[in-house]
């Protein structure tokens, strides 16, 4: 959920790209976010045209090492490779999920646009994290087999009608999230020490209560969906198959 600045070639408007820990609310919440603050502060002062793109959540958080992305692998809330996953608050809340390369093709289609609103919505597709895991458990499929022979074995006439992968899940409460504690999965050692551990840790936190308000689950009255109903958005489940089937 981290900031991605690109120019794009409009008469070079810039175009800050804005996700999960980015809305103008929480600009100030920690270091990235406040880095982004004051570049959207400083292209407010110029004449350039400029526009904000909101997308939700990466999807490429949630694929690596199997399905190849420019974006760095965080994998909040979710450690698919570990099968493990700490859910803010209830899980039922809606999000959007864009993957990068339709983020791309979006933002390139956007240049051929008159004129540029200041805020640029694009849409993957809205799922809740309950949804979410459940797609990858179906995705990776670890105990289909055993449980097959087990049916077998105890000679049931019907095979278990779930046959994915089922994930360690845990629910961090609001009250845990707003005092700064998130429970660890065995994927963010190894995010902290890439970051500044403490302050990732924040910013996990921040971003939880952000997922437990449904403030990711965004209802834009116009998006560039609606500009371009020829680009189909990468679905959820086709790239957690794509990046999970078969490991």
């Amino acid at each position: 959920m981290y900031l991605c600045l690109y120019v794009a070639n409009k008469g070079y408007p810039y175009a800050p790209k804005e996700s999960a820990n980015s809305m103008p609310r929480y600009l100030d919440s920690n270091a990235v976010a406040r880095s982004k603050s004051e570049i959207i502060k400083e292209v407010q002062k110029m004449s350039l045209e400029y526009t904000i793109f909101y997308n939700g959540i990466f999807l490429d958080y949630y694929g690596s090492p199997h399905f190849k992305s420019h974006v760095t692998a965080w994998p909040l809330f979710v450690d698919i490779s570990h099968e493990s996953a700490a859910i803010p608050c209830s899980g039922n809340e809606l999000i959007v999920f864009t993957h990068s390369s339709d983020l791309a093709e979006f933002t390139v289609k956007s240049l051929d646009l008159k004129d540029w609103p200041k805020e640029s919505y694009v849409i993957g597709e809205k799922l809740t994290w309950k949804e979410f895991v459940k797609l990858a458990e179906d995705a990776k499929g670890t105990y289909s087999s055993l449980m097959v022979a087990l049916s077998l074995i105890l000679h049931e006439l019907t095979i278990p009608p779930s046959i994915g992968s089922k994930f360690n899940v845990v629910y961090d409460s609001e009250a845990d999230l707003k005092a700064g504690r998130v429970s660890q999965l065995p994927s963010y050692p190894a995010m902290y020490a890439a970051s500044l551990g403490a302050h990732l840790q924040a910013t996990i936190s921040i971003a939880g209560e952000r997922f437990a308000k449904a403030e990711l689950d965004l209802k834009p009255a116009h998006t560039l969906n609606d500009d371009f109903p020829e680009i189909k958005s990468m679905s959820v489940k086709k790239f957690l198959e794509l990046s999970w089937k078969g490991h």
